[in-house]
């Protein structure tokens, strides 16, 4: 399944629902959006356009799940996984979280994210599979 999320000038809410198969999502360049994805079998992508103001609350079902956002966002990431890793960008600043032999957790912003005017806030937890976000 396949959703290109509207960019409309007014902020709005999505929620999507994954069943079995590649969910892919993109948040267009400039978006204003409040989301809600939850995984279900098969891989999740969620892709965030250049501009865009995302807050994501994602749960992952059975799958990996891919995050891209643009190179020079402010982002923020809490994520909790059930079983699978957490990959994020080296330029992100670990807050807090570790590994166990299981599981993976922690929170993750990059530089100047309490500053800037257009942020982009994910919440992860997941099921099983590791996200990456890129």
């Amino acid at each position: 399944m396949s959703a290109v999320l509207p960019a409309p000038e007014a902020g709005y809410t999505a929620l999507i629902n994954g069943g079995t198969g590649r969910l892919e999502i993109e948040a267009p360049d400039g978006a204003s959006v409040g989301m809600r994805v939850t995984g279900g079998a098969g891989a999740v992508a969620l892709r965030i356009g250049e501009g865009a103001a995302v807050n994501a609350h994602v749960s992952g079902g059975v799958g990996q799940v891919v995050i891209e956002v643009p190179r020079d966002a402010a982002v923020r990431l809490r994520a909790q996984t059930g079983l699978g890793g957490i990959s994020v960008p080296a330029h992100f600043v670990r807050l807090s979280g570790g590994e166990t032999s299981v599981a993976a957790s922690g929170a993750w912003e990059t530089p100047g994210f309490d500053a800037a005017e257009r942020q982009i806030d994910i919440e992860f937890s997941g099921g099983v599979g590791g996200l990456t976000v890129r």
